[in-house]
């Protein structure tokens, strides 16, 4: 069923929406390149969106983790951006 909504309303709540879960914007506007696949969406695990929340929620974070889980470079790079584009306020200290 399609709504008549102007298109400055759709943007405005689509925005809002990315404002309130990064996870939704990962999924939804994230594309990552494979080898051989080309781009293809990003695909985030359960523990990569609570981790994600839990830097929207939460002042201070230290994540704890072993190696090859995939919450450094692409969670935490991405988080940046997710940040960087919504709350311009937030900074990060990144140790690889």
């Amino acid at each position: 069923m399609a709504t008549n909504k102007p298109l400055r309303e759709i943007i405005k709540e689509e925005y809002a929406e990315c404002l309130k879960s990064p996870s939704y914007f990962m999924k939804k506007y994230c594309k990552i390149q494979h080898p051989t696949l080309g781009t293809i969406p990003f695909a985030l695990y359960e523990f990569q969106s609570k981790t994600l929340e839990s830097f929207r929620d939460e002042q201070f974070n230290i994540v704890l983790k072993a190696r090859q889980m995939g919450i450094s470079h692409t969670c935490i790079r991405i988080c940046i951006v997710v940040n960087d584009v919504f709350h311009r306020q937030i900074y990060f200290v990144y140790c690889d």
